[in-house]
């Protein structure tokens, strides 16, 4: 049986580094993408020590050159891409005030969280299109809820953090675009939850196993399966 593969950006640590574990053990062939390919292969050699078919790629999400060239080593490397899961994101700022947000750290945050994924996924379409069935999950954020945001009785109405939370909705709306947009191709946005990582300086109370898990489940969707959604472990988030 042809052994399917999976990309997973900012995958040398927490989140991303679970998921492609958790998907390694189900048989995928995982290619670890990491702004430094250093930390790359230790995660990857760390897999591959647990049995796990696993390469590191040098992935910046916010060069082109870096993503273009990550592709070019998966293709001659596996020749497809059966799933993509673009889980690369920071955090540059956490106030909620409007006056002392820097405009630069908001461009910084999209630059990662929504035009990487949007870099990433454009790059990888002709290697998706490879696959009989290809998936793309996004990792968002309830905080890109619209919806949840906007009503003043949800436990979130105060992480009003403008660069995270606009980088996530629009994040969202990348994925309703994408949806339709490479050949039998099924696109989700997904929240893990509030998982203890270096981007919450480990305050999280969701172990990185349990928000692993959601993408897992949409990297790993049957034909019949959902496509441009929005979902944590309970079910559909509103937009």
């Amino acid at each position: 049986m042809e052994k399917k593969v999976v990309l997973v950006t900012g995958a040398n640590k927490g989140i991303g580094k679970e998921a492609s574990k958790q998907l390694g053990k189900m048989g995928f062939k995982v290619f670890i993408g990491s702004r430094d390919l250093s930390r790359g292969q230790a995660t990857a050699k760390e897999l591959k020590a647990d049995g796990i078919d696993a390469d590191a790629v040098q992935l910046d999400v916010t060069s082109q050159s870096s993503v273009d060239a990550a592709m070019a080593t998966i293709e001659k490397s596996a020749g497809k891409l059966d799933v993509l899961v673009n889980n690369a994101g920071i955090v540059t700022e956490r106030t909620t005030a409007l006056d002392t947000t820097e405009i630069a750290k908001v461009e910084e945050t999209m630059q990662t969280n929504f035009f990487g994924p949007l870099r990433v996924t454009k790059s990888a379409q002709a290697l998706l299109e490879k696959s009989k069935a290809p998936r793309v999950v996004n990792v968002s954020s309830t905080l890109g809820s619209l919806s949840t945001l906007s009503d003043p009785g949800s436990e979130f109405a105060n992480f009003r953090i403008l660069g995270y939370t606009c980088s996530k909705a629009a994040l969202n709306m990348l994925t309703v675009v994408t949806a339709g947009a490479i050949k039998n191709v099924k696109v989700n946005s997904i929240c893990p939850g509030y998982v203890a990582t270096d981007i919450n300086n480990n305050s999280g109370p969701r172990s990185v196993e349990q928000g692993a898990a959601i993408i897992v489940k949409m990297a790993t969707l049957e034909e019949d399966g959902p496509t441009a959604g929005f979902f944590n472990d309970d079910g559909i988030i509103p937009w």
